[in-house]
């Protein structure tokens, strides 16, 4: 069975009832033919188990209720910052049962979680063609990730107050329509900004200088109150501290399982 954190699970018990043996390699947590999406302590989420060091937002939308008493909230499994969800439609083909659909019309999620000049910014994602599609945003109009035509940009301010912006030039070409993890490690020390699809590191760009502290996440799927996000967003973490390889790969693994990527 899976693993939570060096623990093999290999037995599931009801009360005194043994519901589950299975001493078998699989991947996923299973009761019987049903997966497990999550395992709680408490409060304190045990699966999956993605890299919890100075993780301040985790967003996951895997097989959730849309019609339950509490539909409009994004539930922070962090525990730092529950996010709102405004306008979205709560009918049989909306929500997320299978990653939270936005429709490109006034669709978003209001937050309120803060980055520091060194962060880590990961999402699963699937992206429609449209051709201003903004993914993240802030306080600042200067902080976004978007589909700008074929490319994909993420855009910071700077300590000095400038503007940076790092395009993957014609991303869309290849990635349009197709569920993928989008990782972003901004490492203010080095003055990079790495990039990774999946666990693979897919470019590498230089900071003029460190990013921004104190810049806001303030919005998904929304930028300046105007445009909006349409497709569907399946997760998103961020980190505060830029993740290494291992740590980018370990939570990639994770998704790959969740979502079948």
């Amino acid at each position: 069975m899976a693993n939570i954190g060096d623990k093999k699970i290999t037995h599931i018990y009801q009360g005194n009832n043994l519901i589950l043996e299975d001493n078998q390699e699989t991947k996923d947590i299973k009761i019987g033919d049903k997966k497990i999406d999550f395992v709680f302590q408490g409060n304190k989420v045990l699966y999956p188990n993605p890299i919890i060091d100075k993780l301040v937002l985790w967003y996951d939308f895997k097989n959730l209720n849309n019609t339950s008493f509490n539909k409009d909230i994004a539930k922070d499994l962090s525990n730092n910052s529950d996010g709102t969800l405004k306008n979205f439609s709560y009918t049989s083909e909306s929500g997320y049962s299978t990653g939270l659909k936005f429709d490109g019309i006034d669709d978003y999620i209001s937050l309120n979680t803060e980055l520091g000049k060194n962060f880590t910014i990961s999402t699963t994602i699937d992206i429609d063609n449209i051709t201003n599609n903004y993914i993240l945003s802030s306080t600042s109009v200067y902080f976004f990730i978007r589909k700008n035509g074929y490319n994909l940009d993420l855009s910071i301010l700077n300590s000095e107050g400038r503007q940076e912006q790092f395009r993957a030039t014609n991303f869309f070409v290849e990635f349009l329509n197709k569920k993928i993890n989008i990782s972003y490690v901004i490492n203010s020390d080095d003055k990079k900004v790495y990039m990774y699809i999946n666990e693979s590191l897919y470019t590498t760009f230089n900071m003029e200088a460190d990013a921004r502290s104190n810049m806001k996440v303030t919005g998904i799927g929304i930028w300046n109150n105007n445009y909006f996000f349409k497709g569907s967003l399946y997760s998103l973490k961020i980190h505060d501290k830029s993740l290494t390889n291992e740590e980018i790969k370990h939570n990639y693994n994770l998704e790959k399982e969740r979502w079948n990527l």
